[in-house]
């Protein structure tokens, strides 16, 4: 059998996890030398150890530091260990001596030691090659920036960040920093830029500092505004050289509101792949954005993103009362508009404004609330939609303040988890089919029928409480939802509350379901100790027990059900028929599945 080439070899094992690649390093000599170009190609650095042995096979082993081109210091590793990787083991002048191709040093520790270091070896020539370093922050910043000078000549990545504001407004003050922007056109090798500082400079005050850089391909700015913009700004008309070689643009809404800088970003940026902007939402009242763009400058900038661009995440205010004409739009854009989520944040504003989350994959509206309000600002935008609304996600309560709690919004809470709401936005929405809830209401009248809808046929529940009782609205969906097919059921335990979960009740005595999904969003996995869980499943044929664990699932008598002892997960299942339960948990992707 005729060999791989070393090329197609290459292209495999980058594929494979680190423990695979060792194993093919041991296996021919053809292998070996792919294998050993990828495992030192980029190096971690997760503990003491590992520093000790990467520092030994650099200075016995002369060969494989010309294999590396990157060294990342993991965040785990504390930052005393790395005072004593950088100081006791000479570790920087060890890699500078052995590693001539290293393009790449990522490091987390604030110690401004480490840029110095860099600084003295950069003077001597040494470490010259790098196109990418770690990203600052407020304490290293100075130290960044002189580093950054002296690898104008190599670097593809900057990323100035005053994320503490340690420095505001004064750091135009800073002599390195102005040293900095008088330099930066000779950056000519950067591909991206990263700005985060107080300013409350537009877009387009940077259009000279990205025309210099003829190699840039991806621009992202965290500017933080020092006064709140109370006007619109006047309109300036710009002539700006296009550049449809910069795919990624990340920005703030407060760089970007006003018409002229909407219309800039549709002249500068026509070639974009990725675009995120976003709106300070729940920031303080003097740093806040109202939107003082027209509705037709609005719906032209959103025409420009939503059908060109493959991926972006925008967020900007608009007017309540055309809400209902923008959602239209975006349906005829793109049919995933036909799936919204809706949320409400106590915000106190005057103005009548929604804001509007729009990704490649979801949409939310944000809309404020007053606890003296009569009446849920989004039953108008859902009787203007209604025929196009597919799915609704209704998410509940976002607060803007930790101190905000629900005594102080009882009038709007008791508004919002009322029954009616859920029969309201059924009938409001005929063609609905996944109806998404933060919780379930807490209390339904025994003769209380609500209005029953033919199309939904998936239900999820994103809270559910502490108790077996919390769950019992369901037979009213149960009822009024005669397709139903899918139910998901999230929930959360605080710590020391792990029994209140350990029995899991549904009781949909109308309902014929293809899937049960319970989906554990507590990060605490003590939940989960034990593999094992307990199903008492009646329906139409019966009532049956199993146990069911990763391997499978496994038919068991009423006697065993009753003697073993509970020291696991249960359920208790009733409905008219279930195909199968999925297992998942958020932070683990061993997703189990037991079908009937």
């Amino acid at each position: 059998m005729k060999s791989l080439s070393c090329e197609i070899l290459t292209k495999i094992f980058q594929y494979l996890n680190h423990k695979d690649t060792i194993s093919c390093l041991l296996t021919c000599k053809e292998w070996h030398s792919v294998a050993e170009r990828i495992l030192y190609s980029g190096i971690p650095i997760i503990s003491e150890d590992s520093v000790k042995l990467l520092v030994r096979t650099l200075k016995t082993s002369s060969h494989l530091g010309k294999l590396v081109k990157s060294i990342e210091t993991y965040s785990s590793f504390q930052n005393e260990d790395k005072l004593w990787l950088w100081d006791e083991q000479n570790f920087l002048n060890v890699i500078a001596q052995h590693c001539p191709n290293l393009l790449k040093i990522e490091d987390y520790c604030e110690d401004i030691t480490i840029w110095i270091q860099i600084s003295h070896l950069l003077t001597k020539g040494q470490l010259s090659q790098l196109q990418s370093i770690s990203q600052s922050n407020s304490s290293c910043l100075e130290p960044y920036l002189y580093t950054v000078l002296l690898l104008k000549n190599s670097l593809f990545s900057i990323n100035v960040r005053d994320n503490n504001k340690s420095f505001g407004v004064d750091l135009k003050e800073l002599t390195v920093y102005n040293k900095f922007q008088n330099q930066i056109n000779e950056f000519k090798n950067l591909q991206e830029l990263f700005l985060e500082y107080q300013s409350n400079n537009q877009l387009s005050d940077f259009d000279t500092m990205i025309e210099s850089l003829p190699r840039l391909k991806k621009l992202r700015f965290h500017l933080t505004p020092t006064k709140k913009q109370s006007e619109p700004i006047e309109y300036q008309s710009f002539v700006c050289r296009p550049r449809p070689d910069i795919t990624e643009l990340f920005c703030n809404w407060n760089m970007i509101n006003s018409q002229s800088q909407l219309e800039y970003i549709m002249k500068k940026f026509q070639n974009l792949k990725k675009l995120s902007v976003t709106h300070p939402l729940f920031a303080d009242d003097k740093f806040g954005a109202t939107t003082f763009c027209s509705y037709n400058t609005i719906m032209e900038y959103i025409r420009f993103v939503v059908p060109k661009i493959p991926s972006y995440f925008v967020e900007l205010e608009i007017e309540g009362n055309v809400l209902g004409d923008v959602w239209r739009e975006l349906i005829n854009m793109k049919d995933i508009y036909r799936d919204v989520e809706i949320c409400y944040y106590n915000k106190k504003r005057s103005e009548d404004k929604a804001v509007l989350n729009l990704s490649s994959t979801i949409s939310k509206i944000w809309i404020p609330f007053k606890d003296e309000d009569e009446e849920l600002t989004h039953l108008g935008f859902l009787t203007e939609s209604k025929n196009m609304i597919r799915s609704v996600g209704f998410k509940g309560i976002a607060y803007e303040k930790e101190g905000d709690i629900f005594n102080n919004l009882t009038k709007f809470i008791n508004l919002l988890y009322d029954i009616k709401l859920v029969s309201t936005i059924l009938q409001l929405c005929p063609e609905l089919q996944h109806l998404q809830i933060s919780a379930l209401p807490y209390e339904i009248p025994s003769n209380y029928l609500g209005f029953r809808h033919t199309k939904v046929n998936k239900l999820t529940i994103d809270s559910i409480g502490n108790t077996a009782k919390c769950l019992e609205p369901l037979k009213y969906f149960s009822l009024n939802l005669p397709n139903l097919k899918y139910l998901e059921l999230k929930y959360q335990a605080n710590y020391g509350d792990e029994d209140s979960f350990k029995v899991l009740t549904v009781y949909m005595p109308n309902s014929w379901l293809d899937q049960l999904t319970s989906n554990n969003l507590t990060y605490n996995r003590k939940i989960f100790k034990y593999p094992e869980a307990l199903i008492k499943l009646s329906t139409d044929a019966g009532v049956n027990y199993y146990i069911g664990n990763k391997a499978g699932l496994l038919a068991i008598s009423e006697e065993l059900y009753r003697v073993l002892p509970r020291n696991c997960f249960s359920f208790d299942i009733t409905c008219r028929a279930l195909r199968e339960i999925i297992i998942t948990q958020t932070y683990s992707s061993d997703d189990i599945k037991w079908v009937f």
